[in-house]
């Protein structure tokens, strides 16, 4: 049963911690304002939550309530992969068709609880499509920045629409060895047009507004010109850092202490950070070049290299040196 005058909002990202990470933190600060939130997501990402630090169902976040999403069973992919964390690359697609395939699961969710909001991911256009069947309204929330996604729908809004207006921040750009590598995959690859299409979807499914984690002091000339090319007003919502950051920043620096001193050792802005995320897993060769540029940079720089949970390598071995 609705509680009488609750705006209740359901959150429902992409099953990647990067995603789940941020609306998380949205729905922490919307709680404070005395929405009722309630957070979808697979098993063990919801078990991921609750043991996190940054969450706590006896605090004020008593007002997020956590909703299991089933997804079909593969055998291929027991229910410890059904979130990007430590899933094997090969496994990607599989868990993007459990995902899809979980429609009747997140019906169920809708038509139980109700809610006066969905807050949807990109690339799940079918939750906006079941909600708005449900009569529920639907926002869009982008987890990464606006210069990013204005540049991606710029020029998928000239591939579409057969123009060639140029993206109006030189700054942004492909070097024509990307080109190279984009074209040569879009004649591959028509799963990619069909994202692209995806990502259309989203936007025009977003009821008015779209959320980006972001800040216009940094990014607002980008969030305008998405709102341009889109025709939704784009709404920044801020970094959502962790509010428990400097407690955690300090317990970080104790058990990086050789980082902070290497750093401490060296001019300022001297140093170049390299890392590609937490899910991503470079191939040998990738390794291998990208070593080549910072040898041959010869700057100073830190670089984070990730691989598979059981797979994990000594440095030289990993780049065959």
């Amino acid at each position: 049963m609705k509680e009488s005058n609750t705006f209740r909002i359901l959150m429902f990202p992409w099953l990647a911690h990067g995603h789940i990470s941020p609306f998380i933190e949205l729905s922490k600060r919307l709680a404070k304002n005395k929405f009722k939130i309630y957070f979808c997501s697979t098993e063990i990402n919801l078990n991921f939550i609750k043991e996190s630090k940054s969450f706590d169902e006896n605090s004020s976040d008593h007002s997020i309530e956590l909703v299991r999403l089933d997804l079909p069973d593969f055998p291929e992919l027991p229910p410890h992969y059904h979130t990007t964390k430590n899933l094997p690359p090969h496994l990607t697609s599989t868990l993007k068709l459990a995902f899809r395939m979980s429609k009747p699961s997140f019906s169920n969710i809708l038509n139980t609880l109700k809610p006066d909001l969905l807050i949807y991911d990109v690339l799940q256009s079918w939750a906006a499509e079941l909600a708005a069947f449900n009569s529920i309204p639907s926002v869009l929330f982008l987890i990464i920045g606006a210069a990013n996604i204005s540049f991606f729908y710029h020029g998928t809004n000239c591939r579409v629409s057969g123009t060639n207006e140029t993206y109006p921040f030189s700054e942004i750009f492909f070097r024509d060895y990307e080109m190279k590598k984009i074209i040569a995959t879009y004649q591959e690859l028509t799963k990619l047009e069909s994202e692209e299409a995806e990502v259309f979807k989203c936007f025009e499914l977003s009821s008015d507004i779209v959320l980006v984690k972001s800040w216009t002091e940094i990014e607002g000339r980008y969030i305008d010109h998405l709102s341009l090319c889109s025709g939704k007003k784009v709404v920044s919502v801020g970094p959502l850092n962790n509010q428990d950051d400097d407690t955690k920043e300090e317990e970080e620096q104790e058990d990086n202490s050789h980082i902070i001193k290497f750093l401490n050792s060296k001019d300022e802005s001297s140093v170049v950070y390299v890392s590609f995320g937490s899910e991503y897993f470079l191939s040998k060769e990738e390794r291998e070049e990208i070593a080549y540029g910072l040898e041959l940079s010869n700057a100073n720089f830190i670089w984070v290299v990730i691989f598979p949970m059981g797979h994990a390598v000594a440095l030289e071995e990993a780049l065959d040196r």
